[in-house]
């Protein structure tokens, strides 16, 4: 009796460890499909973003070196984004929430463009202001392009309180085109509505947006 009972406890353990190994195995499988199908999608972003770098070095020329983009600073694709509006509506007046490498993109869109338009990009911060105008000398796009130093300052859009750009009497009264690259501490959509022309960002994952006033 007690070895058949012994017999079946064994053979109900060895089912019961085969079951869990089974289960954990499945598991493991599971996030190994996971993790390769990150690792692809990661390597097809990457080389989405190489292939839009070489077509904006193909397309704009720059006479300088690009500064690195990523991180901080607007995606490779993202660049396309901007060069491709330039060129398709040929506004007379764009203007940037943050300067950067979308304040060259944007000088040499609006160069190859030849109307006449110009960029004027706010930076918060003096550094990265300073940064972007030796930058724009670098690139020879002064006469296109400028940057403003814009620190926050609270302001009020539709009674309520918010840590905005404050706006510099050189702003152009009508805006055509806003790129917003950092937003600073509130929110695009609620303080776009303080800008010169009423302009609407659309935004971008990760950084900001692009989108035509009006």
């Amino acid at each position: 009796m007690w070895g058949k009972s012994s017999l079946w406890f064994g053979l109900g353990m060895l089912a019961a460890s085969l079951w869990t190994g089974y289960q954990q195995e499945k598991r493991f499988q599971k996030l190994l499909d996971a993790q390769h199908q990150r690792w692809r999608q990661e390597a097809e972003q990457h080389y989405a973003q190489v292939e839009a770098l070489f077509s904006l070095y193909s397309l704009l020329k720059p006479r300088a070196p690009l500064p690195l983009m990523r991180r901080w600073a607007i995606s490779p694709d993202f660049a396309k984004l901007i060069l491709s509006l330039i060129q398709n509506q040929a506004p007379a007046q764009v203007v940037e929430l943050g300067a950067g490498v979308s304040t060259l993109i944007s000088g040499y869109a609006l160069e190859q463009c030849g109307h006449g338009g110009q960029v004027t990009a706010l930076d918060h911060h003096p550094t990265f202001a300073e940064q972007a105008r030796r930058h724009l000398q670098e690139h020879g796009l002064q006469a296109v392009a400028r940057v403003l130093d814009a620190p926050l300052r609270w302001q009020k859009v539709e009674d309520k309180p918010y840590r905005w750009y404050s706006l510099s009497p050189e702003l152009p009264a009508q805006i055509d085109l806003l790129i917003v690259r950092r937003a600073a501490s509130a929110g695009r959509e609620q303080c776009s509505g303080a800008l010169p022309g009423g302009a609407a960002p659309l935004g971008s994952p990760g950084q900001g947006g692009a989108h035509p006033a009006g």
